[in-house]
């Protein structure tokens, strides 16, 4: 527990007499396992809900925009608006370009074995996936949310 948390408690203005339990919310990044995806050096992984707020098909788009077809993107996660973005990556050409994993319990391997995480979302708090990435040595694209 941290010297503010333990004060705050002890001050009588927190928890003093309460029980307080304190979980590591740490980042695990350990370890290397096989996963059934082939890296490729100028992979860009989105790690996330497939939601309106996470703006993913903003993703999809710019990977038609670049004009090396080696960049390729890995979506990991599901939610709403996967079929919607299946359907705009099919209409885009982007069949060989672009992975939809699903929801996926290894999904810090498949970012570790990508080039870079993207956060394409108008929206964020602190960002776990991002607090991932950078643990592992990547670099995350992200957008300019306001404050």
């Amino acid at each position: 527990m941290s010297s503010f948390s333990n004060s705050f408690g002890a001050s009588g203005r927190g928890w003093a007499g309460a029980t307080v339990v304190s979980t590591a919310a740490g980042v695990c990044v350990a370890g290397e396992r096989e996963v059934d995806w082939e890296f490729e050096p100028k992979t860009i992984s989105f790690v996330g809900r497939l939601t309106p707020l996470k703006r993913v098909q903003d993703a999809v788009r710019a990977i038609a925009l670049t004009a090396d077809d080696e960049i390729k993107l890995q979506i990991i996660g599901d939610g709403a608006q996967r079929a919607y973005l299946e359907e705009l990556a099919k209409s885009l050409s982007l069949e060989d370009r672009i992975v939809f994993h699903g929801f996926r319990s290894d999904a810090i391997d498949l970012l570790n074995g990508s080039a870079a995480l993207v956060i394409p979302s108008t929206t964020e708090g602190i960002s776990r996936v991002a607090m991932e990435a950078m643990a592992l040595g990547k670099p995350v694209i992200g957008t300019d949310i306001p404050v």
